[in-house]
């Protein structure tokens, strides 16, 4: 759900930096902004709002009164969607966004799963007891956090399989969304839905942090943006029994950009690496991804990334001595994700790698 407040100065920066086409970023708006309107008349028409915004009223208000801290992770879930819903009420959820103010709602998906009351209350109830305040709670959902780089109320998305066990590590993705998916993992994208399918099937976490995308302009994983992706996997390592040797990380076009950007500085977190989509840029050291496992995917006809973006990364590896895969799609576009994230096989071939 882009906006021309949004999109136009971005593009613009984009076209500078990275030579992605213009008009092809307008398209991808449109396409982003027909399929927002869409899921936004379902939401709208199918559930009461309203009333879930009053039992998270109700909510804040008991757990203030036992004495449970505003900055407990039961009560930070609590105030991101309080302001959620009161945003949708207000009519501001599909409207365009306004300079400095993160997307209403990050991902519906996740939305709908979360403001159930039973959901609401488990929440509730974790908090009163002393426990995680989302145990019990998996699939699709989010974390709220307090952001380190600017103290802001945040959150990311984790798909948790339903058979969570804390007694057992378990392998962890880490997912860099794209510059078109301010509401990441979105709901119009098939090869998204499928990797969480794949997720679950494979017993993986999966964790996708915002990356602190302004409005106007993205911080492309720098900065930031860096300094979030690291807080949120630190963050999901101490909710969750992680394994440290088997962390991945995957990202889709800009998201793409950035795994080889933030991959390259902290190799050291990374069993494997996978990218869609994705391109080079100045700021990145290709030496230090050489002894890094990487599959590389594109669609031969991309007229907003071009192919040979990834050509190039492919072939500047295999320079190096890289231990590279590549896989192309002919006749596919700027959505090499819905055929590289659609089944197991990403995953599985995460799977081969540990760190040493």
């Amino acid at each position: 759900m882009l906006s021309k407040y949004f999109i136009i100065p971005a593009i613009i920066a984009l076209t500078l930096t990275t030579g992605i086409s213009t008009g092809s970023y307008l398209t991808l708006k449109t396409s982003i902004e027909d399929s927002s309107k869409t899921y936004a008349s379902t939401i709208k028409g199918g559930t009461d709002l309203a009333n879930r915004q009053s039992i998270i009223e109700d909510s804040i208000k008991h757990l203030q009164s036992k004495g449970i801290k505003d900055n407990s992770d039961g009560m930070l879930f609590l105030k991101r969607y309080e302001y959620y819903l009161w945003e949708i009420l207000k009519g501001n959820a599909f409207s365009p966004y306004k300079d400095d103010k993160v997307p209403p709602v990050y991902n519906f998906l996740s939305f709908s799963n979360m403001i159930y009351s039973e959901t609401i209350n488990k929440i509730v109830d974790n908090s009163l007891s002393g426990k995680d305040a989302y145990e019990g709670i998996t699939g699709l959902f989010e974390r709220a956090y307090i952001s380190d780089s600017d103290k802001a109320l945040d959150s990311y998305l984790v798909y948790l399989p339903s058979n969570y066990n804390p007694e057992k590590a378990y392998p962890l993705i880490v997912f860099l969304h794209g510059y078109g998916e301010s509401i990441y993992l979105p709901m119009f994208s098939p090869g998204h839905n499928s990797f969480l399918a794949a997720c679950e099937s494979k017993e993986v976490i999966m964790i996708a942090p915002n990356g602190k995308h302004k409005i106007p302009g993205a911080t492309l994983y720098r900065n930031a943006g860096e300094q979030d992706v690291l807080q949120v996997i630190n963050l999901a390592k101490k909710a969750y029994n992680i394994d440290d040797k088997r962390v991945y990380l995957t990202g889709v076009s800009m998201g793409g950009n950035a795994t080889l950007y933030i991959g390259s500085r902290h190799n050291e977190l990374f069993a494997a690496m996978a990218l869609s989509c994705g391109y080079l840029s100045s700021d990145i050291n290709l030496d230090r991804l050489k002894n890094t496992p990487l599959y590389v995917f594109h669609g031969d006809t991309d007229d907003i990334v071009p192919v040979r973006s990834s050509r190039e990364i492919v072939s500047q590896l295999k320079a190096k001595g890289g231990n590279i895969l590549y896989k192309e799609f002919p006749g596919v576009g700027h959505n090499a994700w819905d055929y590289s994230h659609n089944d197991t096989s990403l995953i599985e071939w995460f799977l081969q790698y540990s760190k040493k």
